[in-house]
């Protein structure tokens, strides 16, 4: 992290993003979105990259870098809330990330009712 607070933004392997990803960043307006919408192995790979700085629940925390699929769904909501400056990239990765999470949920709980019989 250097003085001002900014970091480096790195994927999974503390590599720097790839160019593919810093293009996608810069994204403006959804309908130029589409491209990452409709190709599932570029949405993963954007979405592999992708990080968000934390100072805690309180906000009085050491800044950490996570990776947004490693944050708590809670957490991810309440990015979609109350951080309203964040890109489309973001908002879409986010989106998609809470899709999965919350379609897991419900075929959990289908399979519980289903097994209360």
């Amino acid at each position: 992290m250097n003085k001002r607070g900014d970091f480096e933004l790195f994927d999974k392997n503390e590599q720097p993003f790839s160019d593919e990803v810093k293009r996608w960043l810069n994204v403006q307006g959804a309908d130029n979105l589409q491209p990452l919408r409709d190709d599932p192995q570029l949405l993963a790979k954007v979405r592999s990259e992708l990080v968000w700085g934390t100072f805690g629940k309180q906000g009085d925390q050491p800044c950490k870098v996570r990776f947004l699929d490693d944050l708590e769904t809670e957490h991810l909501e309440n990015i979609l809330i109350t951080q309203k400056h964040i890109s489309q990239v973001y908002s879409l990765v986010i989106v998609t990330i809470l899709k999965e999470r919350y379609s897991s949920v419900s075929r959990v709980d289908k399979y519980l009712e289903s097994s209360k019989d």
